[in-house]
């Protein structure tokens, strides 16, 4: 599995849009990663890990439908 940085720019309950230089396809399986920015009892650090299938890529814009977390 690689590893691709990229950048979150909206969340919901059922999906995810990121920024990606990567050439991701409608139908691919993917599994990202999220640093939370929020902390449990302010110390912990929260990560959200979410796996689904990419709807679209269009101009560097992914968009990725949530199947489990």
């Amino acid at each position: 599995m690689n590893a691709i940085m990229s950048e979150t720019l909206n969340i919901s309950s059922k999906g995810l849009l990121f920024t990606t230089t990567e050439p991701l396809q409608p139908g691919q399986l993917l599994q990202v990663s999220v640093d939370w920015p929020a902390r449990l009892e302010n110390t912990v650090p929260l990560k959200l890990v979410a796996e689904g299938r990419i709807v679209r890529n269009i101009n560097g814009q992914a968009a990725m439908r949530i199947d489990k977390y």
